[in-house]
């Protein structure tokens, strides 16, 4: 790739500065992890020996892979798997979901009426032994 006009790119992507000498790299795209090394260890050259030994260490899962995403991206790429498999599993059980919802609401609603179902009761006992009313005589 040219260096002066996808440097920052390169950079931002692989790690990977515009010099004078090629830097080598396979990267996966489509789980957005690239290799920067061989078998051995070393950098990647432009050689075929070392080229074919980084391509049967990440065909066989002897090198470890890099990853072009940073934190943040990682993130979004985790809960937007989380928020596909919910919406499948609400696809696939629509009346399990229903149900579910229902269930969940009618426990809010309950628990919402005991807390404050005794403190409605605390301040009518108060009223009735205490003696204050509402009344302004």
């Amino acid at each position: 790739m040219d260096g002066d006009q996808w440097g920052k790119w390169m950079k931002s992507m692989y790690g990977i500065k515009a010099t004078s000498e090629p830097a080598v790299i396979i990267a996966d795209h489509s789980r957005l992890v690239y290799y920067n090394k061989d078998a051995s260890g070393q950098p990647i050259e432009l050689t075929s020996l070392s080229i074919l030994s980084a391509l049967e260490g990440a065909l066989d899962g002897s090198i470890r892979p890099k990853s072009s995403e940073n934190f943040l991206e990682k993130l979004i790429r985790f809960f937007g798997a989380r928020l596909a498999s919910v919406e499948q599993f609400v696809v696939q059980h629509p009346y399990y979901t229903v149900l579910s919802g229902f269930a969940f609401l009618a426990a809010i609603f309950l628990a919402l009426k005991r807390a404050l179902g005794d403190e409605l009761g605390d301040l009518q006992h108060d009223r009735r032994y205490h003696g204050k009313s509402s009344r302004l005589d």
